[in-house]
């Protein structure tokens, strides 16, 4: 095994940060091997005299972060370093907070001079205490670390190791809070940073701001609400809620397109008449360029005029991800969008939930194959992740002359005779 950072004799021109990037990189490993006092005595030696206070510090966040989470530490060096407060502007010692529920997470830092770089603040919440505090390299100002700080004070309350472990040692997390509600920042550089192992989490509103380059790496999360966040950092399992009226107000209902295409027509035949239509096919002419050409003219066939047919490929997931993020950056996140993913093939559904994982507002729904209710789809909502997956059922209008049985039975038809055997006579 490699040296620990914090233990190694290699310094850089940049001492103070790199110590602390360093550090932040391997956060909560100083302890997974056993180690003894003469290490860390023989390490501080060679520290520079100006630099010894700091990297102490360092070391009491270890100690204290390894005793939250049950690595044993010798009481020996919990003595040496007992007189030490590992926190900015706070005046507890590793004496003091030893035996204290307590919580880190990761904050970005904007730099705050032209030619600067992004730095990373370390946010706690110690019981007993009440307030976050912070250890940093940079000084630290305004409102960013409270979505982490509030994530901290959660994991303290909840008494979660497992999200006090993924909070310190997998996350990087900025925003702002307004009650309940995960509110936008100046992100400035902070998504420059480059850090090992950890995912981004951000308000959803700054989302517009991450390049296409920081997507396609999928280390990006983003909440609206401090329920969302924690469902993000906690990894839980999909959640259940109930059943859902179909909504009376989609601005756009995007479909793939592939083999059978009943789910997708009744789904169509569900939304409100003004909502755009968008159907993704693959190249493939016959199972789904076809078939999305049949429910176009079906639609305009019927009043619906606004409906776009747009090519998805089902062989490369990358370029089927590429080409929905490039449709999406172009709509507004405040619009009411389903994405009907019954039909197409597994690759493209998959391009689609990687979408949605991004872009929260999108709603996957699907027709179950036997589904018995008529009028009712799963739904699939990433505005919580793990997903909130409910169903979503819908109310046609009694002016259809549609033979639902048809749409939702398991009979198979031509394309030539599917129009005719979709309308009542």
């Amino acid at each position: 095994m490699p040296p620990h950072p914090l233990l190694s004799a290699r310094w850089k021109k940049d001492l103070l940060r790199a110590l602390f990037f360093e550090h932040t990189h391997s956060f909560g490993t100083l302890f997974c091997e056993k180690r003894d006092l003469e290490t860390f005595r023989a390490r501080e030696d060679v520290v520079p005299e100006e630099k010894q206070s700091f990297w102490r510090r360092l070391i009491v966040e270890e100690i204290l972060f390894a005793d939250i989470i049950g690595h044993s530490v010798p009481q020996d060096i919990r003595d040496y370093f007992s007189e030490t407060c590992p926190f900015n502007e706070r005046k507890e010692t590793l004496g003091e907070l030893l035996g204290r529920p307590a919580a880190m997470a990761v904050v970005p830092l904007a730099s705050t001079e032209k030619g600067g770089r992004p730095s990373v603040a370390h946010v706690w919440h110690v019981s007993g205490i009440g307030e976050a505090v912070a250890v940093s390299a940079e000084p630290f100002q305004g409102r960013s670390m409270e979505l982490a700080a509030r994530l901290a004070k959660e994991a303290v309350e909840k008494n979660d190791s497992a999200v006090i472990l993924r909070l310190a040692t997998l996350w990087i997390i900025t925003g702002r809070m307004n009650e309940d509600r995960v509110a936008s920042i100046e992100l400035g550089d902070k998504l420059a940073l480059e850090l090992k192992k950890r995912k981004w989490l951000i308000p959803r509103d700054n989302l517009k701001q991450v390049s296409p380059e920081m997507e396609a790496k999928r280390i990006i999360r983003s909440a609206d609400s401090i329920s969302t966040a924690w469902n993000q950092v906690s990894g839980d399992g999909t959640t259940e809620s109930g059943e859902d009226a179909w909504p009376t107000d989609t601005d756009e209902l995007h479909l793939l397109v592939g083999g059978n295409i009943k789910a997708q027509v009744a789904s169509i035949l569900l939304t409100n008449t003004d909502a755009k239509i968008v159907l993704w096919h693959s190249s493939n002419e016959t199972f789904s360029k076809q078939p999305a050409k049949q429910i176009q003219e079906l639609c305009e066939t019927h009043g619906r005029t606004c409906v776009e047919l747009r090519e998805l490929s089902d062989q490369k997931i990358s370029d089927a991800e590429k080409t929905l993020r490039a449709y999406f950056r172009g709509v507004s996140s405040s619009k009411q969008i389903l994405f009907n993913v019954t039909s197409g093939n597994r690759l493209m559904s998959y391009a689609v939930q990687a979408l949605a994982r991004l872009r929260p507002e999108i709603e996957l729904i699907y027709r179950e194959l036997g589904e018995q209710t008529p009028h009712r789809f799963v739904r699939l909502r990433y505005t919580t992740f793990p997903p909130d997956s409910g169903s979503l059922l819908g109310n046609p209008s009694p002016n259809l002359s549609v033979n639902w049985s048809f749409l939702y039975g398991g009979e198979r038809s031509e394309p030539d005779e599917f129009a005719s055997k979709l309308w009542k006579k």
